[in-house]
């Protein structure tokens, strides 16, 4: 089945400006302006995959549950979905 919605930081050989500018904003999440450059995008929800953390970042998860700007709607052993 195919979800339907558009992805901005999916995996490709090409990498135009604006996917740097995103992966540039995903470094800076769970900060606010992060957040708000993602939503001026319009991003409405991050997906957190547990298990494939490619950059370890102390408690990211963490800071992630504790932002204000960030709602988690859903968690399960492998992934957190977080409403911006």
């Amino acid at each position: 089945p195919q979800h339907r919605q558009i992805i901005v930081s999916g995996v490709n050989g090409y990498l135009p400006r604006s996917r740097i500018e995103v992966d540039s904003l995903l470094q800076k999440v769970p900060a606010s302006p992060a957040i708000e450059g993602l939503r001026k995008i319009g991003v409405s929800y991050l997906v957190f995959h547990k298990k494939l953390i490619l950059f370890e970042r102390e408690n990211v998860l963490e800071a992630m549950r504790g932002s204000p700007d960030l709602h988690l709607e859903f968690e399960d052993g492998d992934v957190a979905i977080f409403k911006i």
